[in-house]
């Protein structure tokens, strides 16, 4: 049990590695900021820096953004493989059907052919 908890926090932390990242980054930007400001006060001038942020869109592969999944995105793909898998399947099931319904027709035919064959033979 406490494994399975452990687990289930791991996956947590993992799921939201990227945000606490990007917060990370920006603290140390606004501490650096800050200390410079401290140490160098002369320095300041009316000139400064604007830093802008772009979201990312949704399913770009960052380098670090993808190293870990989560079990749940796992289990979505299984999902949508095995349900790709069992359309597949179905079809082909339909096609057997079809060539065993062929099949049996025809050894319908072939077996009255055999049993008229047998009659006029016993006459």
């Amino acid at each position: 049990m406490l494994i399975a908890m452990m687990g289930d926090s791991y996956e947590k932390v993992q799921a939201k590695q990227i945000l606490t990242d990007s917060h990370t980054k920006l603290e140390m930007i606004l501490e650096s900021t800050i200390l410079m400001r401290m140490f160098f006060p002369k320095r300041q001038s009316k000139k400064g820096y604007l830093m802008f942020c772009e979201p990312s869109p949704i399913g770009d592969d960052d380098a670090a953004g993808n190293e870990w999944e989560g079990r749940v995105n796992i289990i979505k793909k299984l999902f949508k493989q095995t349900d790709e898998n069992v359309a597949n399947l179905r079809e082909d099931v339909k096609s057997i059907e079809n060539n065993v319904k062929n099949l049996e027709k025809k050894m319908d035919e072939n077996y009255r052919f055999i049993l008229q064959a047998i009659q006029s033979i016993q006459k």
